[in-house]
């Protein structure tokens, strides 16, 4: 540390998210032959040329790989300690909040927390970036306040909060004549099947005994990307949904789909809120979790 100027870092980070030296100099604001410079000493500190420029291509050494995610780690830090202010009052402060959580948590629960928000905090933003189906640990290196996630994905290591439970049922085109008002398992593993691409699907069956089952005998004729293509990809069709309950019943209340009960034993998902520990006696956290946890009551 005490041959080693602090400033590098945000050079580093520069470089390790950009396709050239110019861009990485624009993006901090340095000049092409200033960034160089920069260059030349992280190199010289961490005995590693880190990034290789040649014919067009730009290629990253195995320990600049390994560096990216722990400087914006490190810069993330700073910022936070930076702007750290223990004084929080919702009526009149205007700050932003971030979460994580997956595009069906948003739907069934995260817009009441929205609008909560909205009525007690008229200067707070609430921004929602898409879960990226990882452990939180690798979520809370970006500028993330909390993470709601099933706990298949929670980590032992953080403060947890439990929300809600959430139990799994089918959907079905209302107007598919081939199913009554119950589904049968014959019928399940015989029909046709629409699910998220396969990365994500876990959300919906964090256990792996059922996911290996389903996966072994469902016929699975369309992917999709997020959940709330699902319910319009099945309109017209024969298709089969395995969701949670909560975003089923929702899109039956809108669209001409209807739930019925799964023929084959499914998981209980506990969701929770996650957070990083040296934050938890910050007010902005406090408040926050005190809305999650309304608005889970609500469900």
């Amino acid at each position: 540390m005490d041959r080693f100027n602090l400033n590098l870092f945000f050079a580093l980070d520069a470089i390790l998210h950009a396709d050239t030296l110019t861009e990485a100099a624009r993006n901090v604001h340095l000049t092409q032959p200033a960034m160089s410079v920069s260059l030349k000493k992280l190199r010289a500190y961490f005995e590693d040329e880190l990034v290789v420029y040649q014919n067009g291509q730009t290629r990253f050494t195995a320990k600049a790989i390994a560096l990216k995610p722990r400087i914006r780690q490190v810069l993330q830090a700073a910022r936070e300690t930076l702007g750290l202010s223990l004084a929080f009052d919702p009526a009149v402060d205007a700050r932003t909040i971030r979460v994580t959580t997956a595009d069906v948590v948003e739907l069934i629960y995260l817009s009441r927390v929205t609008a909560s928000i909205a009525q007690q905090a008229p200067h707070v933003d609430v921004i929602s970036t898409p879960f990226t189906y990882q452990p939180v640990d690798m979520v809370f290196r970006e500028n993330i306040d909390v993470a709601i996630v099933s706990a298949a994905f929670s980590l032992p290591d953080y403060p947890s909060l439990h929300l809600f439970d959430e139990t799994i049922s089918c959907m079905l085109w209302d107007g598919n004549a081939q199913v009554g008002e119950t589904l049968s398992e014959a019928q399940y593993f015989g029909g046709r099947h629409a699910a998220m691409f396969h990365t994500t699907e876990r959300l919906a069956h964090p256990v792996g005994a059922a996911l290996h089952r389903l996966n072994l005998q469902r016929n699975i004729a369309v992917r999709a990307s997020v959940y709330s293509a699902l319910p319009h990809m099945i309109v017209g069709t024969d298709l089969i949904v395995t969701t949670l309950t909560r975003f089923a019943h929702l899109c039956a209340r809108t669209m001409p789909v209807r739930v019925v009960a799964a023929p084959v034993e499914m998981p209980v998902i506990p969701f929770v809120a996650q957070w990083q520990d040296y934050r938890s006696d910050e007010p902005v956290i406090q408040w926050l979790l005190t809305h999650l946890k309304e608005a889970a009551h609500g469900l």
